[in-house]
């Protein structure tokens, strides 16, 4: 699994966003993904890029069809379901 996570780091949302999902990743899908993380403040041009208005956003590249999930992402349940 290929997952993208749009933050802005220290706002309380992106750290509860990395927080959870890295804890749901690890416990059903450790070694089996990849997940990039990037600080729209140190890259604005991705926010031009993917039209980003809000965040965090999650984006899950591979397997397809790409599927984008946006805001709170403190519930594990809504995370796995996600990933799918």
């Amino acid at each position: 699994i290929v997952l993208t996570l749009d933050v802005v780091p220290f706002s309380t949302a992106c750290q509860r966003a990395v927080t959870t999902l890295t804890r749901v990743l690890e416990a059903g899908y450790k070694g089996r993904y990849e997940l990039h993380v990037i600080d729209i403040r140190a890259n604005p041009d991705v926010t031009i890029e993917k039209s980003i208005y809000a965040v965090p956003l999650l984006e899950r590249e591979q397997p397809l069809p790409a599927r984008k999930l946006l805001g709170d992402m403190s519930h594990a349940s809504a995370l796995e379901k996600f990933l799918g």
